[in-house]
């Protein structure tokens, strides 16, 4: 089940795929001011949709599966979402704190 990303709070999914859709709202979250320029002011949806679709290349860059990911694959595809990140010149800081946050509560789920 999809849960908006708030850097604060530590509630940790139920399932990978509720890790994944995590990771699809901790990128919308960081690149919201830019998607709404790329969406020409678009809705949340549209801005949900353009995060989603990133996150899915990035699985698929990773010959990775977005419809049934291992918690291995979500490693990767952080790593790869930062890259990019980088790329997109999000600053360091915001990018080492969303994936270290987002590596805490991965590693909380694996824990049980």
């Amino acid at each position: 089940m999809f849960k908006k990303w708030d850097e604060n709070c530590m509630e940790i999914p139920d399932s990978v795929i509720g890790l994944r859709d995590l990771i699809i709202d901790c990128l919308r979250h960081a690149h919201h001011t830019e998607m709404i320029k790329l969406t020409e002011n678009g809705t949340d949806a549209e801005i949900y949709e353009m995060a989603n679709n990133t996150v899915s290349t990035c699985f698929q860059l990773c010959n990775k599966n977005f419809y049934d990911p291992t918690v291995e694959d979500l490693y990767e595809v952080i790593e790869s979402l930062a890259s990019r990140s980088e790329a997109w010149n999000v600053p360091t800081d915001v990018i080492d704190k969303n994936k270290e946050k987002v590596r805490v509560i991965i590693k909380r789920y694996e824990q049980g």
